[in-house]
Formats: C-alpha cells, structure tokens, sequence
C-alpha cells in the first residue's frame, strides 16, 4: 500500500536522508537504486526545496532542508500508518478464513498462532512510537490478543 500511495524511490531517499548528510552514492546503496536515478530523484528534491547539497572537492554532499526535515517526518508518520492498517487488514483476513464461524477444533491453532506472530512483528516497534502511530499500532497488538485468546478457548470476563 505504500508503494501505491507514495512514489517509492523519491519517498524511501527523502526518508533515507533523515539519517543526516551523505553522499548521493550511499543513498543510491541505501534504497535499492541505481546511481543514475538517485541522482536524478535528488536533483528534483533540490529544485523542490527539499534537499540541499554541496561539492566537496570532487564529491557532492547531500542533506535534507528544514522543508525536507518536516515532509521526512510526515513521510514518516504516513509510512507507520500504513504498515499499521495493512496488519489490521490481515488480521481481519486472517479471522474472517481462519478462526470466524469455526469450531475450536476445526481451527489450525498452530498456523493461526503463527500468522499471528507475524503480524505482531510488524507493528511491535511502531507500538514504541508515542505519537497516533503508536496507539493504533498499541490498539492493534490488543485486537491481536482477543484473536489469540478466542485460537486458544481462552473466555475472558463473565460468560
């Protein structure tokens, strides 16, 4: 979903330069690309306003504006969101085929623990975050709880 709300590459260098500045080669390295194209992505960024850079000697050095800075973190923040509704997106998939509707025993406890699992991977680190990023990702590793509990014949509360 990232890579269709944002055009990949120019997004990945904006993100690549928060790191601070850097030569349009460990970019180029940095985000998968060729070194003809991160040049090209980091000469628009510049006429953008983006970007700034100077030679030193024979190299250039490039680093992100203040403009830079601030869509970097949007970017950012867009990113996490993103990551954090394509695993709502395959929980609920992964609930709706594999657990819905199902008797306890015609469930694949194991494969479904393990779908789990990896869903969970994908936003644990986002959940750190304190910003709305991190309480959905939080509101997400919950949901994920009550799916795992229902897999395991966990009844919580009265009943």
């Amino acid at each position: 979903m990232w890579r269709f709300l944002v055009q990949e590459k120019p997004a990945e260098i904006i993100l690549a330069l928060r790191e601070g500045e850097t030569y349009p080669s460990a970019v180029a390295k940095r985000v998968g690309t060729t070194f003809a194209h991160a040049l090209h992505v980091l000469a628009k960024l510049e006429e953008a306003g983006l970007v700034t850079s100077r030679e030193e000697g024979r190299i250039r050095r490039v680093k992100l504006t203040e403009r830079g800075e601030e869509l970097a973190s949007t970017l950012e923040r867009l990113k996490g969101m993103v990551e954090v509704m394509e695993a709502y997106v395959g929980l609920e998939d992964l609930y709706a085929k594999e657990v819905k509707s199902k008797l306890r025993e015609e469930v694949n406890r194991e494969e479904v623990m393990k779908r789990l699992e990896g869903l969970r991977e994908r936003v644990k680190g986002l959940a750190q975050r304190e910003d709305e990023v991190g309480r959905r990702a939080k509101k997400f590793l919950e949901e994920a709880e009550k799916v795992e509990r229902e897999v395991k014949g966990i009844v919580v509360g009265p009943g």
